[in-house]
């Protein structure tokens, strides 16, 4: 059976938190507020809201997300827990446990990630599963959704662009898609977002994943702290079914580099 369009969104929210603390650069700077410099930020603001990424952690890390989507036609929400694992030859694995807001202890589960930094191409590609189910308090299992991924970063002068896309099975499907569960885990839809950068700390996101399109900014507030901050509006076409009104989509996420 597919996804109800509440726990749809929830997954999509932990997608996208997953994303954004997928990977980030270690820090150099001194300039505690603003930098011009990508090379002396903290971190990189979002470059996607809810599509993967081909990015893997160039160096090891813990992270704690926040995020957010209202009017769908509640508010749902949900907290992760990431830890990333920087190997040799420019490969990393990423792992994130995610959980319900509303309900912490009743509904756990596992996302796994790994790829590899193609630095000849100022490229990455990944491999990654969500949606594994560590615990549900009605005892249900999800349908782990399996995806792969390709980031490429654009050098423009002193700004940068950054394009992913890819293929996933289940929740990646569109949103309008009844198809049973078995339907859909032998079958792939396409996601894709980009990001401009106007400078280090700022970046204008489009996304398009599950047949849904969301546009949004992202955050770094201060220049020397791995804090980042999205905030954008989802499902802009109304794709998904008897969707009225604005929903506003929000993340945060904080992470230590080790």
């Amino acid at each position: 059976m597919s996804l109800t369009p509440a726990k749809f969104i929830l997954a999509l929210v932990l997608m996208s938190m997953q994303s954004i603390t997928a990977t980030h650069a270690a820090p150099q700077n001194t300039t505690p507020f603003f930098t011009s410099n990508f090379n002396d930020a903290s971190t990189l603001p979002a470059f996607s809201l809810f599509a993967p990424a081909g990015f893997t952690p160039t160096q090891d890390y813990f992270s704690f997300s926040l995020g957010g989507v209202s009017n769908i036609p509640t508010t749902e929400g949900a907290v992760s827990l990431g830890f990333g694992l920087a190997l040799p030859s420019d490969f990393g694995v990423s792992l994130n446990v995610d959980m319900d807001i509303k309900n912490l202890s009743q509904r756990q589960e596992l996302s796994m990630t790994t790829g590899k930094y193609l630095s000849g191409w100022d490229a990455s590609i990944s491999l990654g599963i969500r949606n594994v189910t560590l615990w549900h308090d009605d005892g249900s299992q999800n349908v782990p959704s399996v995806y792969i991924a390709a980031s490429k970063i654009l050098v423009l002068d002193k700004q940068l662009v950054i394009l992913n896309a890819g293929l996933g099975n289940n929740d990646f499907r569109t949103i309008s898609d009844t198809a049973s569960s078995t339907v859909r885990a032998k079958t792939v839809s396409p996601f894709v977002s980009a990001a401009y950068y106007p400078f280090a700390q700022f970046s204008l996101v489009g996304d398009y994943t599950a047949g849904i399109m969301s546009l949004g900014v992202g955050l770094v507030p201060f220049s020397s702290l791995p804090i980042n901050i999205s905030v954008g509006v989802y499902d802009v076409t109304k794709a998904i079914p008897a969707h009225t009104g604005t929903s506003i989509l929000a993340s945060a996420s904080i992470t230590y580099g080790f």
